[in-house]
């Protein structure tokens, strides 16, 4: 596939943390109700020129990677980024109703609480993760219109930061002297250091996987905005950036861009269209506030490696978990190296994802510029599921290779979405070890798409909480799925296969991951921003 076949994007026109992601060891999520819409139209007008754009995030990854390969360590550079979104009530003060309802996507206007049952949330309103108890963005708290994502590499440099917007937005008061834009709650996220850092709660690596967007630059016409490191005689050369690097149109992440076709990845669709032009290069947010239960989560480990295994040592909870979620502690792919974790695997970019689980791994010959690949064992056939558990987590979010309830793995493509996490919260030292200290931690969730409903949801009620889906017999997603016993529903399992061969069927009773808080929400394009801090809105 040339360059000339693949649609010209406006990277200065796309916030940043849509694409290629800010990437950040700290985050503050601020969430605001729009106290008067004149004034707040100010507000954010006044934060136009900070808002960070994919161009200038791109353009910072590729300098901090030279320099960390030229000074073989860490590059020096330091940088904050901001970005703004809106849910549907924040448009509506901003602009008006029908403005609102013209960006199209029914579970947005909805809203998030009212959805919540779709994504396996509690229906009982006595239990924690029921919208009626959030923190935030749930039926008995404040209405949430605008998120702020601040992202740096300090924890210090983002507290500077918001105490200059916070002086800057005190500037925009309503007739009455009130705020334009009232703080109704914040996220802080940050990494977890040290051996955990960019791990989530649980001591996995987070973030491994994801996926890259064809296009070419406005900037720079005759170039990829993903590189293209595979030789480009071979096949895969036009479906991957990297190996196992996934390409997506980019109508599967911005709205008005040519989108995915289930049928032929290699041909697109047409863009969706738009009921107001301004949409364009904007993406729909999800944010969730997820609580992990990291004692009861390696509880449930310890006793599945003694039903499988007969011994609940460290390596024997290490090789369940593994199972579990389709990778070791470090990212390794289990399918890649079954026996034990091998950190080595996830050193090198080009290997991290480079499986498949139907099918044997081939060697990826790549362009001369690349160095040699290492030397590593290619992922083995697993069709039955006896290396990664049709239940395990990464196998049911992301089914690649494998053939699903609508087809093959080219509609998989199409639910795909990229998401932009952190945690939240203390570390423990080691999870597998982990005693409950009463505290709160967990993942603060982002995602981002361009249809909450086909993407982000359809894999959450039909791969993440089915019991025959994406393949039959598979259960839930042995992580991330509702496994409390509900009336009328089967009980929730994952079938473990161990080292002689032998099938283990092992029943979930308890859920890990509890949702406290989150919302959905736009986020618009910079020239929508510009639109939406207009009046009138059109």
């Amino acid at each position: 596939m040339t360059t000339t076949q693949e649609p010209i994007l406006d990277l200065d026109d796309i916030q940043g943390n849509i694409y290629p992601g800010f990437n950040k060891d700290h985050q503050t999520i601020r969430c605001f109700t729009i106290v008067d819409a004149a004034a707040a139209r100010s507000a954010i007008a006044d934060l136009l020129p900070d808002v960070s754009t994919s161009a200038v995030v791109q353009a910072y990854a590729r300098l901090r990677a030279t320099l960390k390969r030229q000074r073989a360590g860490a590059s020096g550079l330091s940088a904050t980024w901001m970005n703004l979104s809106f849910s549907y009530s924040g448009l509506a003060k901003l602009s008006s109703a029908a403005i609102a309802d013209a960006v199209d996507d029914g579970a947005f206007k909805a809203g998030l609480p009212d959805r919540s049952p779709l994504l396996g949330d509690p229906l009982d309103e006595a239990e924690p993760g029921h919208p009626a108890n959030w923190l935030f963005g749930g039926f008995k708290t404040p209405s949430i219109d605008m998120v702020m994502t601040v992202a740096g590499d300090k924890r210090a440099d983002i507290a500077s930061y918001l105490g200059d917007i916070d002086a800057r937005m005190a500037a925009h008061k309503t007739p009455g002297g009130k705020p334009a834009l009232e703080l109704v709650f914040e996220l802080v996220g940050d990494t977890l250091g040290g051996e955990l850092n960019g791990h989530e709660h649980f001591g996995f690596r987070d973030g491994v996987s994801q996926p890259a967007i064809r296009g070419r630059a406005k900037s720079s016409p005759d170039k990829f905005i993903v590189e293209r490191i595979i030789d480009p005689a071979l096949s895969d050369a036009k479906s991957y950036g990297r190996p196992g690097q996934v390409l997506l149109w980019p109508g599967q992440i911005l709205l008005g861009q040519p989108t995915q076709n289930g049928q032929d990845p290699l041909k697109p669709n047409q863009p969706f269209p738009l009921k107001v032009g301004w949409a364009k290069n904007g993406s729909f947010m999800v944010l969730r506030m997820l609580q992990q239960d990291v004692p009861a989560f390696w509880a449930e480990i310890r006793s599945c490696a003694a039903k499988v295994l007969g011994r609940s040592d460290d390596a024997a909870i290490d090789w369940v978990g593994a199972r579990v979620v389709g990778r070791w502690r470090s990212g390794a792919p289990v399918t890649r190296t079954p026996d034990a974790d091998r950190p080595e695997f996830v050193a090198d970019n080009r290997v991290a994802n480079d499986f498949r689980f139907r099918l044997a791994g081939t060697r990826p010959q790549l362009v001369a510029t690349q160095p040699p690949l290492p030397d590593l064992p290619l992922s083995q056939a697993d069709p039955k599921g006896a290396i990664c558990p049709f239940a395990g987590h990464i196998r049911k979010v992301n089914p690649r290779d494998d053939a699903v309830e609508l087809g093959g793995p080219g509609d998989t493509l199409t639910h795909l979405l990229v998401r932009r996490g952190i945690p939240y919260g203390p570390a423990f030292a080691d999870p597998r070890h982990a005693a409950d200290d009463g505290k709160e931690r967990g993942l603060i969730f982002v995602s981002y798409q361009a249809s909450i409903e086909r993407q982000f949801e359809f894999l959450m009620q039909n791969w993440v909480n089915g019991d025959d889906l994406p393949h039959v017999g598979s259960g839930r997603d042995a992580v991330l799925g509702r496994h409390r016993p509900q009336e009328g529903a089967p009980a929730s399992s994952i079938e473990i296969v161990d080292g002689e061969g032998k099938s283990h069927r092992l029943v979930q009773m308890q859920d890990f991951i509890v949702a406290r808080g989150g919302g959905y929400f736009f986020s618009p394009s910079i020239t929508g921003l510009e639109q939406l801090t207009a009046e009138p809105v059109a």
